[in-house]
Formats: structure tokens, C-alpha cells, sequence
């Protein structure tokens, strides 16, 4: 585990705890960022606000990518299974009522 400055280390001294891999992908997606907001080299509450911001939208994006998509691809992957063994309306089979974004 590694600690990673959200909006850079001359915006903020946030860090959170983050696997290596996923460190080095945030940093590196920082370079996207205006090398100005990046560096802020003036120490400007304005930079640090907008890196702030731009970190905090990494962090969230990557988390989605890495958290929430795959569950959706996994769902979507037993969806296909389930109506291949049991049939389109597999969920009767199995006596799974209607989800409440369903009704």
C-alpha cells in the first residue's frame, strides 16, 4: 500500500492508503491536468481548490473503472448464463421477486 496526495502534494496534504498499481495509475492521470494547477508553483488557493476537485474526480472515476463496472459486466455475464440454462424469465424459476427499481 502506498500514500497518494489527491490533488498533489503542493495542493493539499490529503493522502490516502491505495495499492501501488493504482497509485501509479492517479498519478499518473494527473499529468492531464494543466501543468500549472499540477505544480502551483505560487501556492495559489485557487489551483489548490480546482486540483483539489480534479483529484477528487480521478480518484472517483478510477474507483468506478476498477469497483462498480466490473460488478456490472459480472451481473450481465450471469444474466446471459441464467436465461441460457433456465430461460428468459429465469428469475420466476428461481422465485426472485421484482427489485424495488423494477416495480
Amino acid at each position: 500500500m502506498e500514500r497518494h496526495h489527491v490533488a498533489g502534494k503542493r495542493n493539499h496534504d490529503l493522502t490516502v492508503s491505495i495499492p501501488a498499481n493504482d497509485h501509479a495509475i492517479l498519478t499518473d492521470a494527473m499529468y492531464d491536468w494543466r501543468k500549472e494547477t499540477r505544480e502551483n508553483p505560487t501556492g495559489s488557493p485557487l489551483l489548490a481548490g480546482a486540483a483539489c476537485i480534479r483529484g477528487f474526480c480521478d480518484t472517483v472515476v478510477h474507483l468506478i473503472e476498477r469497483l462498480l463496472l466490473r460488478v456490472a459486466e459480472l451481473l450481465e455475464a450471469l444474466h446471459n448464463e441464467l436465461v441460457h440454462r433456465l430461460g428468459e424469465h429465469y428469475w420466476q424459476v428461481l422465485n426472485i421477486r421484482p427489485t424495488a427499481w423494477q416495480q
